[in-house]
């Protein structure tokens, strides 16, 4: 609340954040670490072998847990989609609707995660952020590191 009352203040945080989230979004990491990052699905991730298609990227992370919605639900409807890790193939808009109404989900979160996967599922990885060179880390560590 603190953050957001002064409108100056909430301005540079958006601008901030978004510019953190472009940055995530290209961040190389490899699918074990993503999916470390998701405690509650690892497990199951594993165990059904799905390590290979592993779809989404720390900004989505970040955007899931900022706007509430459940990361197992996010990843494994992706996962039912067929998302590619390239991001390169639009959404199946019918088949995205039967998979949210089979869902034990509240009709506004359902809202939620379908506009989500509208504006971000298909988002190709071909606009790379442009870091200056003290903004480069050279691995997962390092990313760990700065933020802690």
């Amino acid at each position: 609340t603190w953050l957001l009352s002064d409108p100056h203040r909430a301005q540079l945080y958006t601008e901030r954040l978004n510019r953190l989230k472009h940055r995530w979004r290209y961040y190389k990491t490899t699918p074990e670490h993503m999916i470390d990052d998701v405690p509650e699905i690892a497990e199951e991730i594993r165990r059904k072998k799905l390590e290979s298609e592993v779809w989404w990227n720390l900004a989505d992370i970040l955007e899931w847990q900022e706007y509430h919605m459940p990361s197992k639900t996010m990843a494994f409807i992706g996962f039912e989609l067929g998302i590619p890790k390239q991001r390169n193939v639009p959404v199946d808009l019918a088949r995205l609707k039967k998979i949210l109404a089979k869902k034990p989900l509240a009709k506004q979160m359902k809202q939620l995660i379908e506009t989500w996967f509208q504006e971000h599922a298909f988002s190709p990885y071909d606009n790379l952020p442009k870091m200056r060179p003290y903004e480069k880390m050279s691995s997962w560590a390092d990313l760990k590191t700065n933020l802690a």
